[in-house]
């Protein structure tokens, strides 16, 4: 079969398989060409003409597929970046190489490049694991999504120094992790929004101590100071802390425990104003009926909850946490711990009681048993727990019988 010379262009527009570079262009700048009235012998049919002149803004060579860039190619950029690694359908995706301008490139009028990440790629767009190399000599060297670190990944800052190991959300610390700075100083602990939170533990170089207790937005909280001996300071033995402290004391214990109420109190009061703001967005508010809108956290106690994708659980009011503090103490050993076999005394001092069977199915998926040993903040986690789940089994039993109320009106009235 003879093509045409037709289908032969078109064939090769088609852009299929390995090419040679294919610029992109863009028009800068149109002028008319000059006219002269001088006669002339050959007749000069540009007179007059449009003159466009056109900037490249893009160069690629590789591989197409229906006209897209699609398997391995090299794309130069206008601004002297260039990506060398695998296309899908037009975009980045799978094993590619990111280089820009070296510091001083430009000023200096040379093409000298730095390579700035080299990992994977989907959809454009830094995703999976890779490598990204800043220009103050830091890298960062883990999972990402979406261009964003997210995952597991360590990084090495640059100018100030330090590294940290751990867990990453949306570009920040959050999760578990280690950070070491210059110093010698080391945090080992849990983060939120790159600060931390929670229970942690930090080494201190020079004065050689560790504070050991819970941290909140960036600041200890409640804790104990020790001297470190060489076994803790080492690097082998700096392990990630557990949810609670290594040798609890009773009054770290209890400051613990307010801590974590206060933080559900404050959880519970921001569920509330979210969710009065919403109602009167939706035109359901009523300020007759809404009257306690604009209660502070402290009103906002016993059986407080946030919205249903983010639930405050159980919080006690005071009255409650000097009760449970009372029971705790007349069953606490010499360590300030009590097992957990305790537990529905405690329960029933406060009111609720709570089958026997539904502890032991607590305790077995906390991975406990009833011969555990707790201490007043765990305690009253715990509580606060099994609290909340009976109050969701009670609220489904009520949901139940309003269901089958509803179904026998509904027979009354067939009759």
């Amino acid at each position: 079969m003879t093509l045409t010379a037709s289908q032969r262009v078109e064939l090769l527009a088609a852009r299929n398989g390995p090419r040679r570079s294919v610029y992109w262009v863009r028009p800068t700048r149109t002028a008319r060409a000059s006219t002269s009235s001088a006669p002339s012998a050959v007749s000069d049919l540009s007179a007059g003409a449009a003159h466009v002149e056109y900037t490249v803004t893009g160069k690629y060579t590789g591989d197409w597929q229906h006209g897209e860039k699609h398997g391995f190619g090299v794309f130069e950029y206008a601004n002297g970046s260039k990506y060398e690694g695998e296309w899908s359908r037009g975009q980045r995706s799978g094993r590619g190489t990111f280089w820009v301008l070296g510091r001083g490139a430009a000023k200096k009028g040379t093409k000298a490049l730095r390579k700035q990440y080299a990992g994977e790629w989907l959809g454009d767009q830094r995703h999976g694991s890779g490598t990204f190399f800043y220009e103050d000599g830091g890298r960062y060297d883990g999972d990402w999504e979406r261009n964003q670190r997210s995952g597991r990944g360590r990084m090495v800052y640059g100018k100030q120094g330090g590294v940290y190991d751990g867990q990453w959300l949306d570009n920040e610390r959050s999760g578990p992790g280690v950070l070491r700075l210059a110093n010698g100083d080391v945090y080992d602990g849990h983060w939120l929004h790159d600060k931390k939170e929670g229970p942690g533990r930090f080494f201190y170089a020079a004065t050689r101590k560790i504070y050991d207790g819970e941290w909140a937005d960036d600041a200890p909280r409640c804790g104990t100071y020790q001297d470190a001996d060489d076994a803790r300071e080492s690097d082998a033995a700096f392990a990630l802390p557990e949810l609670g402290l290594a040798h609890p004391a009773r009054v770290v214990s209890e400051s613990i425990a307010l801590v974590r109420r206060e933080r559900l109190l404050e959880q519970a009061f921001r569920a509330q104003q979210q969710d009065a703001a919403d109602k009167q967005r939706d035109g359901d508010g009523d300020s007759s009926r809404d009257g306690d809108e604009t209660r502070g956290p402290e009103a906002v106690a016993t059986g407080a909850r946030g919205s249903e994708d983010e639930a405050a659980g159980v919080v006690f009011d005071d009255e409650s946490m000097r009760l449970l503090q009372r029971e705790f103490e007349a069953l606490a050993r010499r360590d300030g711990t009590i097992a957990c076999e305790t537990l529905p005394s405690l329960l029933a001092a406060l009111g609720l009681v709570i089958p026997d069977e539904h502890v032991l199915a607590f305790l077995e998926e906390l991975g406990a048993t009833p011969q555990t040993s707790v201490s007043f903040a765990e305690c009253v986690d715990m509580v606060s727990l099994l609290a909340e789940s009976e109050m969701e089994a009670i609220g489904g039993e009520m949901d139940e019988h309003d269901e089958g109320d509803d179904e026998e009106d509904e027979e009354k009235d067939d009759a």
